[in-house]
């Protein structure tokens, strides 16, 4: 059974209003964007997988720009290290 890998603009964004809600929701969404990239790399290294990591990969970098602009970068750099240390030891 193959698992589709899906990015895309959750309809309840648009309720975001406050620069702390836009701010929560995108580090929300780095979050899963971080936990599904572990996923694939804990999976088999086939041509397919490995194209689905480096279109993760770029909507991680896309995300953290993000949050930089949002003036969050500090908080994406603890989601990096966070996600660093679940996959090895700190």
């Amino acid at each position: 059974m193959q698992e589709l890998l899906m990015i895309s603009v959750l309809p309840w964004v648009a309720h975001c209003v406050t620069q702390e809600q836009i701010g929560r929701f995108e580090l929300v969404r780095m979050a899963f964007f971080l936990l599904k990239l572990r996923k694939l790399e804990l999976q088999d290294g086939s041509q397919e997988r490995e194209f689905e990591r480096v279109l993760l990969r770029n909507a991680i970098f896309q995300q953290y720009v993000s949050l930089r602009t949002l003036g969050l970068s500090e908080q994406a750099h603890q989601l990096f290290q966070t996600d660093h240390c679940a996959l090895r030891p700190c």
